[in-house]
């Protein structure tokens, strides 16, 4: 394309659809610049099938090109054709270049025929195409919106959010113990990825037992502390030492909180015995 065709390029081809004598005329926005098909001119025009381009080349000494008139090939004229979805137009959708007329080669055309329908066509372009234009209202072709399978959308959406939440974690180096960063990390992407977490060691927390134990709500409320300290002790009596201590959401809000893991859930159940008697533990867990 030759150096007055170039210019900024849309996602989208904007165009102004007309009928005029009979005939379909499109006028198209392209690269910023309003174009006709020249074989839709020539047709409007009334000229037979062929005889407009003898009649361009008389006038070639006056149609300027890149300014009024221009032949598109190879990669401009794929463009061309993607862009506007050109259907109803008189070319091959094979053939190897298209010739363009801009606005002021369709007025010098308009001049210049000896055609009675020229002035008519300058009249539609003055009456009805321009003012469309101006006003913004082109027919544009939208490229249909690329719809996500629900499901998918949902995963990517749970996926950014459990991303934001880690960077939280992580705002402040050394706050939270690499224990716990680790455990949130897999539990997370095992969220978005639907597999369990490959975590060796899960943590471990009173509530959580007790609910698993068959422990109402409100018993849990009551009895959790009581279980809480029995578990401490029973913690220190082993080891020598107290349970470490981790930040835990717990109503809506992060405190510390002894640590536990499934390493420890043997003195998980021995408190349970003790507190809760071998009627409750069988009950519990299903025994009759």
């Amino acid at each position: 394309m030759t150096e007055g065709g170039k210019g900024g390029v849309s996602g989208a081809m904007m165009q102004v659809t007309t009928q005029f004598e009979g005939s379909t005329l499109t006028t198209y926005v392209f690269r910023g610049r309003l174009c006709m098909v020249a074989a839709d001119v020539g047709e409007a025009l009334g000229y037979a099938d062929g005889s407009f381009k003898k009649v361009l080349r008389d006038w070639s000494d006056e149609l300027i090109a890149g300014q009024d008139i221009d032949t598109l090939t190879g990669d401009d004229l794929r463009q061309f054709k993607e862009m506007a979805r050109v259907g109803n137009v008189s070319f091959p959708s094979s053939a190897p270049s298209l010739t363009v007329l801009y606005e002021p080669g369709v007025n010098l055309a308009c001049v210049k025929t000896e055609k009675p329908l020229g002035r008519k066509l300058r009249r539609l372009l003055a009456d009805e195409v321009l003012p469309k234009l101006r006003r913004g209202e082109l027919q544009q072709r939208r490229e249909a919106p690329i719809v996500l399978d629900d499901a998918e959308s949902q995963v990517r959406l749970l996926g950014l959010r459990q991303r934001e939440a880690l960077s939280l974690y992580a705002v402040i180096p050394g706050l939270y113990d690499p224990e716990f960063l680790r455990h949130k990390t897999e539990h997370a992407a095992a969220l978005v990825t639907g597999d369990a977490p490959m975590i060796e060691n899960p943590l471990l927390d009173v509530s959580g037992y007790l609910q698993s134990r068959g422990v109402g709500a409100s018993e849990r409320k009551k009895m959790g502390g009581q279980f809480g300290k029995k578990l401490k002790a029973a913690y220190v009596a082993k080891h020598g030492e107290e349970p470490g201590k981790l930040p835990r959401d717990v109503n809506g809000g992060s405190r510390e909180v002894l640590c536990y893991t499934e390493r420890d859930r043997p003195l998980f159940d021995r408190v349970f015995a003790e507190m809760f008697g071998a009627a409750i533990v069988a009950a519990a867990s299903g025994i009759s």
